[in-house]
């Protein structure tokens, strides 16, 4: 990548829109880029990274600080860069995010960050989109085109003087080898989890050994007594004692057996002799009830005659006493509806004198409301009047605050314009001071031209800059134009007060129309209080106050009148009617009534309560006749099975079976004995061979995972350096040193022509410890002597050829390793300051070996002696309005 053009606008120091044509340099060849401490040399490189990657070079320096501090509001902060690459051209153009005052009004806008690329009649625009693209082209990235193109002498004698492990940090941010270093953490990170589960392996295997049951009883056993040849003895041994515990079970399952079959045979002896004493006992039992019930046999006899007597008489009279008693619950019912009938007649009665009241308060409510109407609007009336009122005196009280202010923000302003007419005529008269602040011994005045400066005139320590004078002034224009606004206010204010009085078309007297407001409101109040005890009254609480139609409601009452009446009439026809049902159902009853004594008579009872005494009920009827029934199934059932029993246990004895009972419980429990011996036996087999199974699947694993162990932990000791007896090395530091040597190789093709073939670079690769950390420790050999020698120990000027010559051969293998990528521009940051003049001659003559294939190398330095021997110049000039650019060819 060779840069042609470049356009700076409003970027670091630089105010304006800059441009640099680099084609004005040469295609090839060194050029200076000069100027003072803080022009803004290496802002030229900043802007080139900026352009092509939208990141600077510094670490110190972040984007969105770019934007100049002197650039005007309206001037734009981009840049804008022509290149070639590859015999390619291209031009981009990138903008920052930033922020700047409003044109109009106060604050602040946003312009947002924005990027565009043209080549081949193609546009690419935004920023992602065309970040991707320029790393497409390059074949770089930000971090590698700053680390090829840049080279700063404090970066690169960083590089030079670092110990073994800074310099790791140094090669591990150039060559992504951070890579290696975290597979060397996962291999620790992997051989600490491998000893945790072989740990963990080794204390399953000692809890599993331990719960095993030998027939001597329970042993304890450690982890660390776990190992191969533990776990071949254990599993040879728990082999053994389960063939003993089988060998238990089985010899105890044939003895349960044997003595199942005698207790089975005891059993069945025991349950047929029980059969036959049962029956035995059943049958004198049946034999007893039989007893009972002919003893009851008479009692039967006697309730079968009462209930067929009851029953002839039951069904003689029944109907008559049935007719009598559906006649009394006819007139009964008869008697309520007429009671029922007589109370509506009543309430209807009082309805209609309630509807009547009602009537003749509604002619009330309509002359109340009429008022309550009146006064209402008498009120709002007024209410219109108290908020103009309310929004005259308002803007009293904004006219007074208003003028406060005004006043207040005029001795604000005439105190700063004071303090800018005396401090203006200070800053005048101390410009001698600033300007001695500037000149620099050998080098010549302005004013006079002359280069020693013997007396400089002292700058006041109390006089402002003119930035500080600026800043004053734009912060009195501010306060003057407030005042103005603020004037500008009162007397809006004021106009808009003689407006409203005059639309109120009175003199505005609070207190008149706060006292008429607060009569009327209590009058208001008195209406409605009226009118709401009288609604009450006629019951109309749902309804309200403003909402009521005198017609529509006292047309609604009058009907409820007409209502209530024609319901009346028909109530009273209905009772008339009802009364004279009732009077012949009377006449009934007493007819019915008769017919039942005579017939009472007529069966020879003297009267109702002997016929009740004399005759069974029907639910003593039906008592007694359950009572028959099952006395005749007791007995033909009692018949039945006595005959049955009887023929059974014909040759039958009874026997006592508490001797029989007493020994098959016994030979019981000594089979049940014998059983939780079995399932122990069983329970002990199944642990063995549970913990047996699980022995010989783990000692696999338990194998497996020592072997894993010893091959993790051999991979970590050598990635992290830490095999026994062995020099320590890791394994990201063995890739840096072959990064190291490589580039050792190419910076000593330069050192040796800028020292006239003295110094070498080797890296040192011994320690007189074993236990220290090698790799990266760099030495010099001084072929005047053939010593070797710490680099610490060469001089400022051989440090900076060293550290140069180092700087270029890492730019030369960081390219190699970018897929060949070859950089056309370089920039070197300062550094020849500590050369002399011989070895100065040195060094661009060594640059200048290294533009001969086209390459164009800028020299960042402020060194008077390069400005004489470098004719190519970009000069950088500072000033109080932002720094400017010139360029010599």
């Amino acid at each position: 990548m060779k840069p042609l053009k470049i356009k700076i606008s409003a970027f670091g120091p630089y105010k304006t829109c800059i441009d640099i044509d680099f084609e004005m340099l040469g295609e090839s060849g060194i050029f200076l880029i000069t100027g003072d401490t803080g022009a803004g040399k290496t802002t030229i490189f900043d802007s080139i990274s900026f352009a092509l990657f939208g990141e600077v070079s510094g670490s110190n320096r972040p984007v969105p600080s770019v934007r100049s501090d002197f650039a005007d509001n309206d001037t734009e902060t981009f840049v804008e860069l022509e290149f070639t690459h590859k015999n390619k051209k291209y031009k981009i153009r990138r903008n920052p995010a930033y922020e700047r005052t409003k044109k109009r009004g106060e604050g602040t806008t946003k312009t947002s960050a924005d990027a565009s690329l043209e080549y081949d009649d193609k546009v690419i625009s935004g920023t992602k989109n065309v970040d991707i693209k320029i790393e497409e082209i390059l074949g770089i990235n930000s971090k590698q085109f700053k680390q090829i193109s840049m080279l700063a002498q404090g970066e690169f004698l960083k590089i030079l003087f670092a110990e073994s492990k800074d310099r790791t940090e140094i090669f591990r941010r150039i060559f992504d080898t951070d890579i290696y270093n975290q597979i060397a953490k996962r291999l620790a990170d992997k051989t600490r989890i491998a000893k945790a589960e072989l740990e963990q392996l080794k204390d399953y295997f000692a809890i599993n050994s331990s719960n095993i049951v030998w027939k001597d009883g329970i042993q304890s056993v450690q982890p660390k007594d776990v190992n191969e040849l533990f776990i071949q003895e254990i599993l040879e041994k728990l082999q053994q004692e389960i063939k003993i515990n089988s060998e238990q079970f089985e010899k105890c399952q044939e003895q349960i057996s044997k003595q199942s079959d005698e207790n089975s045979k005891i059993e069945k002896e025991i349950m047929a002799q029980k059969d036959k004493n049962d029956k035995i006992d059943r049958c004198q039992k049946l034999q007893e009830e039989q007893k009972v019930l002919q003893e009851k046999q008479e009692d039967i006899k006697q309730k079968e005659i009462l209930i067929q007597k009851s029953q002839e008489i039951i069904n003689k009279i029944l109907p008559k006493e049935d007719k009598k008693k559906e006649l009394e619950k006819e007139i009964s019912q008869k008697q309520k509806v007429l009671q029922d009938i007589s109370e509506k007649i009543e309430l209807g009665k009082k309805k209609e004198e309630k509807f009547k009241q009602i009537l003749e308060l509604i002619e009330i409510i309509k002359v109340q409301f009429q008022k309550y109407s009146e006064l209402k609007d008498g009120k709002t009336e007024l209410e219109d009047k108290i908020k103009k009122l309310q929004v005259i005196i308002k803007e009293q009280e904004n006219k007074k605050i208003a003028s406060e202010n005004a006043q207040k923000l005029e001795v604000e302003w005439e105190k700063l314009s004071t303090e800018v007419l005396e401090k203006e005529k200070e800053f005048f008269k101390e410009q001698a001071g600033i300007l001695a602040e500037k000149l620099k011994e050998n080098e010549p005045c302005p004013v006079c031209g002359s280069l020693h400066h013997p007396n400089l005139a002292i700058k006041s320590t109390s006089v402002l800059t003119k930035e500080e004078l600026d800043n004053l002034k734009e912060k009195e224009e501010k306060s003057r134009k407030t005042l103005t606004d603020a004037t500008n206010k009162v007397t809006e204010i004021n106009s808009k007060i003689e407006t409203l009085i005059k639309e109120f078309g009175e003199k505005p007297d609070v207190e008149l129309y706060n006292k008429k407001y607060l009569e009327i409101s209590e009058e208001l109040e008195k209406a409605y209080n009226q009118l709401n005890d009288n609604y009450k009254q006629i019951m109309l609480k749902d309804i309200v106050i403003e909402s009521f139609e005198y017609d529509i409601f006292k047309e609604k009452i009058t009907n409820k009148i007409s209502k209530e009446r024609e319901e009346f009439l028909k109530l009273q026809t209905q009772q008339e009617e009802n009364k004279k049902q009732i009077d012949e159902l009377l006449q009934k009853q007493e007819k019915a009534q008769n017919d039942y004594q005579n017939t009472l008579k007529e069966l020879g009872f003297e009267n109702e309560e002997q016929y009740k005494k004399s005759v069974l009920n029907n639910l003593q009827i039906e008592i007694f006749s359950k009572e028959i029934e099952k006395y005749k199934t007791d007995v033909t059932i009692n018949a039945t099975k006595l005959e049955e029993i009887q023929k059974e246990i014909k040759g039958f004895e009874k026997v006592d079976l508490t001797a029989k009972i007493q020994e098959f419980n016994n030979k019981k429990q000594k089979l049940e004995d014998m059983r939780k011996q079995q399932m122990e036996y069983h329970r002990i087999f199944e642990n063995n061979n549970r913990i047996l199974v699980d022995l010989q699947t783990n000692s696999k694993k338990l194998d497996s995972k020592i072997k894993e162990f010893t091959m993790v932990e051999d991979l970590s000791k050598i990635a992290n350096g830490t095999v026994y007896g062995k020099r320590r090395i890791e394994f990201e530091q063995f890739v840096q040193a072959s990064y190291f040597d490589m580039v050792i190789i190419e910076a000593n093709k330069r050192l040796l022509k800028m020292t006239d073939n003295r110094f070498l670079l080797v890296r040192k690769e011994s320690s007189e410890r074993v236990s220290d950390k090698i790799g990266l420790e760099l030495e010099v050999i001084d072929n005047y002597n053939g010593k070797r020698r710490d680099v610490k120990s060469l001089s400022g000027g051989e440090a900076f050829k060293a550290a140069l010559s180092l700087a270029l051969g890492l730019s030369d293998v960081i390219q190699s390793y970018s897929g060949g990528i070859v950089v056309d521009t370089m920039f070197i940051d300062e550094g020849f300051g500590s050369l002399d003049t011989e070895s100065r001659e040195q060094a661009i003559n060594t640059l200048n070996q290294l533009t001969d294939n086209h390459k164009l190398i800028g020299i960042i330095s402020h060194v008077t002696e390069l400005k004489e021997r470098i004719d190519k110049k970009i000069i950088v000039t500072k000033s109080t309005e932002g720094s400017k650019i010139t360029v010599e060819s």
